[in-house]
C-alpha cells in the first residue's frame, strides 16, 4: 500500500494527517453501516445481493454459473450484468460466507474510503496542494454518487475507481512490473464491476483525456503505450469473460436516455430534494456538487493546460450527458450512448470530477495571490445570479415554495461563506496576511463538510435504511440469516416456484418479488429486474405477467420442471394456455424427468406420439437439445425467437431420450480472452521495468 500510494502521489507528512481525515471522516458519516443498524436501500437488497447469492451459490471465480434456474423466468447467467459476478471483493465475501447486507453495507463502506483517496492523489497529481486536495477529496465524498446512488452498488464503484483510473491514464514518471499489473487488474475490475452506462461514458471521456494529457506531458509515446495503454487492454481482455456474450447475444437497448435535464435536476446543483419531487429514478437525479467549491472555479485567474483539460471534461459531458430534449436523436445515434437509460447520471461522474478540480485551481490560485477589490466585487455579482437563477429554477419545479422557506438554508449558507472568504482573499491581497490562509482552508473545509451532511441527510430514504426492518419487509428474516441456511442446499431437483398472484399488480407486487427471499432459498422470484431490464424478451414477461393471458404461461413456469407432448408447431402463449387447459396435450405418462442439473436435465420417454415437446423454462438463446432414437442421437437447436416463450423441440415416436442442456454463447470464446489477458499482463509486467520521459 505504501508503494501505491508514493506511486501515484508522494507521500509527505502532511498527506499521512490528510489520509486520516480521510479514513476517518466517512467512517464517521457511514458508521451505522458498520454497527449494521443501517444499509442503502431497494435496489441494493435486490439484484446487487439477491442475484449476486444465486451467481455465487451456483458458481465459482473460475466455474461461473451458466444458468440461473430458481427465478420464476430463469434466466443465462451472463445476463445479470450488475450482479458482481467476478468482482474481487465479493470473490472473497464468497468464500467466507459473507454475501449479505451487513458485509455489503461496510464493503461500501471501504469502497467510498478508496474513491476518496483516489480523488485525493489525483487532484495532488495535477499540482493542488495537499490542503486544497483534502478540501476537494471531501467535497467528493458529498456527492451524488455515494448517497443518492448509494442503492447502486455499480455506480458507487464508478465513482470510487473512476479517480484512479484517471490517475492510471496519466503519464508516470516509472514504470514496473507491480505499476503494470496494477493498472491491468484496475482496469480488469472497472470493467467488471461498474454500472455498464458509466463504462460507455468512460470511453468517451478518456478518447478525449488521453490525448490531452499526452499534449500536456509529452511522454515517452512508446512507453505510454507499452506500459499504461496497453495494461489497459489487458484488463479489457480479461472483461470479456462477462461483456463478450451480453454484447452479441441479448444486446440490451434501452430506448434512450429516461432522465430528461428539467429546471428541477439543474437546480439540484445546490438544492437537496425530496423523493416525492422528482420521484422517476430518485436515486439517480441529483447533481449536487459541494457548492462552495463549485462556485470557486469563477476564481480562476490563469488559464493553463489543466484548467483547459478539466473545461474540456466539463463541457463534453453536459454536451453528451444532458438530454434537452432537441439533442435526445444526435445523442442516441452515437456508438452505444444510446443504450443507457440513465445517461445523465453516467456523465455526471465526469463532470462533478471536473468542476472539484477546477474549483481546486481557482481557490488555491486565489489563495497563492489574493484577489483585487474589483474582481471580488465582480465575482459576488456573478455567485449572486448564479444563485438567484439557480432558487428560481427550484421554486418552479416545486423544490422550493418561496426564496424564504427554511429549503433555501444551504444557498444562504454558502452565499455568506463565499462573501466571507471573498472578504479575506481581498484583506489578503492589500495587507498579505499569511494567517489568512489558514482562514480561508478551515472556512472551506467546515462550511463543505457541513454543507454536504446537511444535504445527504434531506433524502436520508435513499441511503441511510433500516436494514434489518427492510429485510424483514422484503425477506421474511435477514439475508444472512437465509444465507448460512442454504448456502450448502444442493437440490436435485426444480421444485415448484411459489409466487405472487396472476396478473401482476404493477409496480407494487412486482417490486417486492424483485427482493423475494424465494431466490436465495433457491425457489422463487422474477428475476434480476434492475440488470434484465430492457432486454426484449425479459420485458415481454413483465407485460405478460401483468396481463389476463398471460396467466397460464405464469402457472406453468410455476410447476416444477415438468414436459409435455403436444399437437403444436411453436411453444408460445398459446401453446402454454393448451397445455394449462389440457387442451392440446398428447403423451404426458410416458415422460419422465430426471438427473436434473441447474443448466442441464435429461427427458426419458416410451412410446410417445410425434409432436412437440414441451418444457417449462424459458426458451432464451443458448438452450440446445440432444434428441436420441435408440443408439443415434442428433444435437438440435432449441427454437429461441422472442415468440417461442418455452424450451421446445420436436420429436417422433422413436424417440427415447432427449437431453436439455444451456450452453452459454461466446462461452469458449470469452475465456480464450481472458487467459490471453493474463499471459499479455504477464509478458507486459516482465519488461516494465523503464523510466519514462514525464515532464
Amino acid at each position: 500500500m505504501k508503494y501505491l500510494l508514493r506511486r501515484f502521489g508522494y507521500l509527505r507528512q502532511a498527506d499521512t494527517y490528510n489520509l486520516l481525515i480521510l479514513n476517518l471522516v466517512p467512517v464517521v458519516v457511514f458508521w451505522q453501516y458498520l454497527t449494521g443498524a443501517k444499509s442503502p436501500s431497494w435496489d441494493f437488497l435486490g439484484d446487487y445481493l439477491t442475484n449476486a447469492i444465486s451467481w455465487w451459490n451456483l458458481g465459482t471465480f473460475f466455474s461461473p454459473a451458466n444458468y440461473i434456474p430458481y427465478a420464476f423466468s430463469g434466466y443465462p447467467a451472463y445476463l445479470s450484468a450488475q450482479s458482481s459476478a467476478w468482482y474481487f471483493p465479493y470473490a472473497v465475501l464468497d468464500r467466507l460466507n459473507l454475501i449479505s447486507s451487513y458485509p455489503l453495507a461496510i464493503l461500501q463502506v471501504l469502497t467510498i474510503i478508496f474513491g476518496i483517496i483516489g480523488f485525493y492523489f489525483l487532484a495532488k497529481s495535477w499540482n493542488l496542494n495537499p490542503p486544497i486536495s483534502l478540501l476537494l477529496s471531501l467535497g467528493f465524498l458529498f456527492s451524488p454518487g455515494f448517497f443518492t446512488s448509494a442503492s447502486h452498488i455499480d455506480i458507487v464503484r464508478a465513482w470510487a475507481f473512476v479517480p484512479w483510473m484517471f490517475l492510471a491514464l496519466k503519464p508516470q514518471k516509472t514504470h514496473s512490473a507491480l505499476s503494470v499489473v496494477l493498472i491491468g487488474l484496475l482496469g480488469f475490475q472497472y470493467l467488471i464491476g461498474v454500472y455498464p452506462g458509466v463504462i460507455i461514458a468512460s470511453a468517451y471521456i478518456f478518447i478525449i483525456y488521453i490525448p490531452l494529457v499526452i499534449w500536456i506531458f509529452k511522454p515517452d509515446f512508446i512507453a505510454y503505450i507499452k506500459y499504461q495503454l496497453m495494461p489497459l487492454a489487458a484488463g479489457l481482455l480479461l472483461s470479456l469473460i462477462k461483456w463478450l456474450p451480453f454484447l452479441f447475444e441479448e444486446r440490451v437497448f434501452r430506448g434512450g436516455n429516461t432522465v430528461v435535464v428539467n429546471q428541477g435536476i439543474v437546480s439540484t446543483l445546490i438544492y437537496p430534494y425530496q423523493t416525492t419531487i422528482l420521484p422517476n429514478d430518485i436515486t439517480m437525479r441529483s447533481l449536487f456538487i459541494a457548492p462552495l467549491i463549485l462556485l470557486s472555479v469563477l476564481l480562476i485567474k490563469k488559464v493553463n493546460k489543466t484548467v483547459f483539460l478539466f473545461l474540456i471534461i466539463v463541457v463534453v459531458s453536459i454536451i453528451l450527458g444532458f438530454d434537452f430534449n432537441r439533442s435526445d436523436p444526435w445523442q442516441n445515434s452515437l456508438p452505444l450512448l444510446g443504450e443507457s437509460r440513465f445517461r445523465t447520471t453516467d456523465f455526471k461522474l465526469f463532470m462533478t470530477l471536473g468542476i472539484l478540480i477546477l474549483g481546486g485551481i481557482g481557490i488555491q490560485q486565489s489563495i497563492e495571490n489574493g484577489l483585487k477589490p474589483l474582481r471580488a466585487g465582480f465575482t459576488s455579482i456573478i455567485i449572486f445570479g448564479y444563485v438567484v437563477a439557480l432558487n428560481q429554477m427550484a421554486k418552479n419545479s416545486g423544490l422550493l415554495f418561496d426564496v424564504l422557506i427554511p429549503g433555501n438554508l444551504i444557498a444562504r449558507i454558502v452565499g455568506s461563506t463565499l462573501f466571507i472568504v471573498l472578504f479575506i482573499l481581498v484583506v489578503k491581497n492589500l495587507f498579505n496576511f499569511k494567517i489568512t490562509n489558514f482562514i480561508i482552508y478551515g472556512v472551506f473545509l467546515i462550511a463543505t463538510v457541513a454543507v454536504g451532511w446537511f444535504w445527504a441527510l434531506q433524502s436520508p430514504a435513499v441511503w441511510l435504511n433500516d436494514r434489518v426492518a427492510s429485510e424483514s419487509f422484503y425477506y421474511g428474516e435477514t439475508s444472512s440469516a437465509i444465507n448460512k441456511r442454504v448456502k450448502d442446499f444442493q437440490p436435485t431437483y426444480r421444485t415448484e416456484r411459489s409466487g405472487p398472484k396472476f396478473p401482476i399488480p404493477f409496480p407494487a407486487e412486482l417490486t417486492f418479488q424483485t427482493w423475494n427471499k424465494a431466490e436465495i432459498e433457491k425457489s422463487f422470484t422474477l428475476g434480476g429486474l434492475v440488470s434484465l431490464k430492457g432486454v426484449t424478451r425479459y420485458e415481454e414477461f413483465i407485460e405478460n405477467a401483468m396481463i389476463e393471458e398471460g396467466y397460464p404461461y405464469y402457472q406453468i413456469l410455476r410447476m416444477p420442471l415438468s414436459g409435455w407432448v403436444v399437437d403444436r408447431e411453436v411453444a408460445n402463449l398459446a401453446t402454454a394456455s393448451c397445455i394449462y387447459y389440457q387442451n392440446c396435450i398428447k403423451s404426458i405418462d410416458e415422460l419422465e424427468i430426471f438427473d436434473w442439473q441447474p443448466d442441464q436435465f435429461l427427458v426419458r420417454l416410451k412410446g410417445v406420439d410425434s409432436g412437440l415437446l414441451v418444457i417449462n423454462e424459458v426458451s432464451w438463446r443458448g438452450w440446445q437439445a440432444e434428441v436420441c432414437a435408440d443408439s443415434e442421437c442428433s444435437t438440435l437447436s432449441v427454437a429461441s425467437e422472442d415468440s417461442d416463450k418455452l424450451v421446445s423441440v420436436p420429436i417422433n415416436e422413436d424417440t427415447t431420450q432427449v437431453k436439455f442442456y444451456y450452453k452459454q454463447p461466446f462461452k469458449l470464446e470469452s475465456w480464450v480472452g481472458f487467459w490471453l489477458g493474463i499471459a499479455f499482463l504477464s509478458l507486459l509486467a516482465v519488461f516494465a521495468n523503464r523510466k519514462s520521459t514525464v515532464i
